[in-house]
C-alpha cells in the first residue's frame, strides 16, 4: 500500500479533490501519479529536471530531492547526494551530485519550505 498526504499549495484545490476522492476509491496506486504531476520544479538542466515534493517526509526520512532525465526517475539525499532510490545514466549521475554539493543551503532551505507546504524557490542549474 503506497502512502501519501494531501497537497496544501493553495493552487491545488481541484488537485486535493480528485485525490481525496482516488483514495476514497481505494485506488491509492493512482494517487502516487497525481502528487509526482504537481510537484514544483525547482530546476532544470541539460535535460534534468530537479523536483520536490509538498510534505514530503514519511518515505524516505531524510531531505532529498526527486531527478527525472529522459523518463527515467532518481531519488537524491540532500546532505550527502546519496541515491535514495531510482537510477540514471551515470553522467547524468554525476551532473546532480555535483549540483547538490554546490546548492546544498539552497536544496535544505527549499526542502524546508516544502515540508512545511510551501512552495520552494527555483535554484539555478549548472548550465545557467
Amino acid at each position: 500500500m503506497c502512502s501519501f498526504s494531501i497537497l496544501e499549495n493553495p493552487r491545488s484545490n481541484a488537485i486535493n479533490r480528485v485525490a481525496t476522492s482516488i483514495r476514497e476509491m481505494g485506488r491509492q496506486d493512482s494517487f502516487d501519479f497525481v502528487i509526482i504531476s504537481t510537484m514544483p520544479t525547482i530546476s532544470m538542466f541539460y535535460g534534468i529536471l530537479i523536483k520536490m515534493f509538498f510534505r514530503d517526509i514519511e518515505k524516505h526520512h531524510t531531505p532529498h530531492i526527486h531527478a527525472e532525465y529522459q523518463g527515467e526517475f532518481a531519488v537524491y539525499s540532500i546532505p550527502n547526494g546519496d541515491v535514495l532510490s531510482g537510477e540514471l545514466p551515470p553522467s547524468k549521475h554525476k551532473i546532480i551530485v555535483a549540483w547538490i554539493e554546490i546548492h546544498k543551503d539552497d536544496l535544505l532551505a527549499d526542502w524546508n519550505l516544502a515540508v512545511d507546504g510551501k512552495k520552494p524557490f527555483p535554484i539555478k542549474g549548472l548550465d545557467q
